[in-house]
């Protein structure tokens, strides 16, 4: 079974090539292939020209026209060819670049180091792929979560996320000395006795039924006192 199944392995590599299978990768992932030497010559491939929004007829790939591209604020500053190389400094990790058009793109970066046959490096190779979809659902998931931060501290209230369990396992907007006996389930001993029971079991009613947990109860300050 096992020889069946590499037979079948080495059909399916040997009946596409990578000229093939390379422009159906890259368009339905928007991503891009660069290869560099250690002496810093570049190759690029059609689908990292597209993500820097270059021509392939007018663009020379290169370090220096790659960072051109990048963002300002994103770039790595002053690095000969051969430490951005040996270090893969250059296109680790997410940062924005400015296509020609003026169009702002992120990208994620990634780069792996091949060695040669003595077992020094040879070439650096790096995938791009364009993550400014997610990057804009991060930000407006962001904007909306410092948005009920400032809304909590105004109303003079305490964000939190809590788990199936009963657990707290998050609080947004906390002050890290004065809410630690909230975390986990020792938000309960907080609760007036009178009211614990209530508390745990509309707890356990939301998580069935999916339904806003909506509870009234007295908690104990750090000086004691029930609000």
């Amino acid at each position: 079974m096992a020889c069946d199944q590499e037979l079948t392995l080495l059909d399916f590599e040997g009946s596409i090539s990578l000229a093939d299978i390379l422009p159906f990768i890259e368009e339905k992932l928007s991503a891009g292939l660069w290869r560099s030497d250690v002496a810093g010559q570049m190759q690029w491939s059609r689908g990292f020209y597209e993500l820097l929004g270059l021509d392939p007829r007018l663009a020379t790939p290169s370090y220096t026209e790659i960072e051109r591209r990048i963002h300002p604020d994103d770039r790595s500053g002053t690095r000969s060819c051969g430490e951005r190389v040996s270090n893969r400094l250059l296109l680790e990790g997410e940062f924005r670049i400015i296509r020609p058009n003026g169009t702002l793109r992120w990208i994620y970066g990634r780069t792996e180091t091949l060695l040669d046959a003595a077992g020094k490096p040879g070439c650096v190779l790096g995938l791009a792929l364009d993550i400014t979809e997610k990057r804009k659902l991060l930000d407006a998931l962001k904007i909306e979560a410092e948005r009920y931060c400032a809304l909590a501290q105004i109303a003079g209230g305490l964000l939190w996320t809590g788990s199936s369990d009963g657990g707290v396992t998050a609080l947004s907007n906390a002050k890290e000395t004065e809410h630690q006996g909230y975390l986990a389930k020792d938000w309960v001993d907080l609760v007036h006795e009178e009211e614990r029971d209530t508390a745990l079991r509309e707890w356990a009613v939301s998580v069935k039924t999916e339904e806003p947990y909506n509870v009234e109860c007295r908690l104990r300050q750090p000086d004691g006192a029930y609000r």
